[in-house]
């Protein structure tokens, strides 16, 4: 099978191979990590919601590459979107554990409210395993059905793990960095001016979602990857600064040339 789709020409390469070996860099700091256990329970929640972020994060940074490299902006928009939410969230767990903590352990919890959505049948394994680890939960940990009932019995918006919303800075990057890049991706009334083109002639529908400059999208993904990198390297303890710090020239000299 081959792609027939005729790739961005405007893609610039050294900044797109600092992407990449960013992006490459998330899994090896993982390397010889372990995940240990105390008890039942792991040591550290926050390296565990660390650990499952990071693979969003390598995931949509390489899938959103691919799909500006083809043309598909709009696509690559909410993509980017949820690179900026994985790791504004992995900032948000490593600095307060507890929550970290308990927002594991109410799994069970949001997995239950997520099949009753569907409707599965109550004897069904799953249903069944999910509210048994609820009633083992509910007694050896007695705070995290309280706390599961929270933000409508689901985590707490993102918004708030962004920061305080009555700073006009939080706000604007909000705006900018979550709720702009959903427009077009959720079907949004304000998405259409993306997509469509209006003159006095009529209306052209514009399905080539090419970026208006994709150099900019790369280069301010990658700012994100390096300041992840730098996270997972001072939490996990990899000593592999001095990688990041390189790239991170790398990157501020390709900026300044664009």
């Amino acid at each position: 099978m081959e792609c027939g789709t005729t790739l961005d020409p405007r893609i610039d390469q050294e900044l797109l191979a600092v992407h990449q070996e960013a992006t490459k860099l998330i899994p090896a700091l993982f390397e010889g990590i372990q995940m240990k256990m105390k008890g039942s329970l792991p040591d550290d929640c926050a390296r565990v919601w660390l650990a499952y972020l990071a693979a969003e994060v390598y995931g949509n940074a390489d899938a959103a590459i691919i799909a500006i490299v083809h043309n598909r902006g709009r696509q690559a928009q909410i993509l980017e979107r949820q690179l900026f939410e994985c790791i504004t969230k992995a900032e948000y767990y490593i600095n307060n554990p507890d929550e970290a903590r308990l927002e594991f352990l109410a799994l069970p919890f949001r997995d239950k409210k997520y099949m009753d959505a569907l409707q599965v049948d109550p004897t069904a394994k799953k249903y069944v395993a999910c509210v048994n680890a609820i009633d083992v939960i509910s007694k050896t940990f007695p705070e995290v059905p309280e706390y599961a009932k929270l933000n409508d019995s689901k985590e707490r918006p993102f918004a708030q793990m962004l920061g305080d919303m009555n700073d006009p800075d939080v706000r604007k990057e909000y705006a900018l960095r979550y709720r702009r890049k959903s427009q077009t991706p959720h079907g949004t009334v304000v998405g259409m001016f993306d997509v469509l083109e209006f003159s006095d002639t009529g209306c052209i529908v514009k399905f080539d979602s090419r970026l208006f400059d994709p150099n900019l999208s790369i280069a301010e993904m990658t700012i994100f990857l390096l300041k992840f990198l730098d996270l997972l390297d001072q939490y996990l303890g990899t000593k592999r600064w001095n990688e990041i710090e390189v790239l991170d020239g790398r990157l501020n000299e390709i900026i300044k040339r664009l």
